[in-house]
């Protein structure tokens, strides 16, 4: 109890400390509700809504998930809260990529954050991908995935790497090739189990 005490005070002086931007968009927490308004997620460690002038503070173990349309950039963003194995303590991570694997992504200096993070500023950030119910680093996705993969989704990996020049110790080059199967190769895999 303590210690998520000290992380949500830390997390609200970083969210005082730095200009907050609300969306219109919902959160959906654990417990099913829906609650929606204006929203932001300043901190990753929790969801401010504000609705008719009155601000409400959840922390991320009580959320399930969040959305909003971001005017400034552009684009859906959606958020979903997850538990570290090893801490037990709840974050929010950014969706960047959906499909078989998803690419997350969350500011690497959660509780020193003096600045707001840059939406597309990349290199603030850490990307993770979440496959088949574990979670990695993006940079041990080769390690930990790829040795998994059949012969066929390595081989066709393995050919749209060479045919792209992508550098696999890049984060954006991962990013395509998870990209390319989740589209590709992941929809054949399922047309032949048909």
């Amino acid at each position: 109890m303590k210690v998520f005490l000290l992380i949500s005070l830390i997390g609200c002086f970083g969210v005082s400390q730095a200009e907050v931007t609300f969306h219109d968009g919902v959160v959906v927490l654990r417990t099913g509700e829906i609650v929606s308004g204006k929203i932001s997620v300043a901190s990753f460690q929790l969801a401010l809504v504000e609705k008719d002038e009155v601000r409400q503070v959840f922390p991320a173990h009580l959320v399930d998930k969040i959305r909003f349309y971001d005017e400034e950039h552009n684009i859906n963003r959606k958020f979903v809260s997850i538990q570290s194995k090893i801490t037990k303590e709840f974050s929010l991570y950014e969706k960047i990529v959906n499909g078989a694997a998803i690419v997350l992504r969350k500011p690497k200096f959660l509780a020193l954050q003096s600045s707001q993070v840059s939406v597309l500023d990349h290199t603030q950030f850490e990307y993770f991908v979440m496959y088949e119910g574990g979670i990695v680093p993006i940079n041990q996705v080769k390690r930990t995935f790829f040795n998994s993969w059949n012969r066929m989704v390595a081989y066709e990996l393995s050919s749209y790497v060479k045919d792209e020049h992508l550098n696999l110790y890049a984060t954006a080059d991962v990013i395509l090739l998870i990209k390319y199967y989740n589209q590709s190769v992941r929809r054949k895999l399922l047309l032949a189990d048909l």
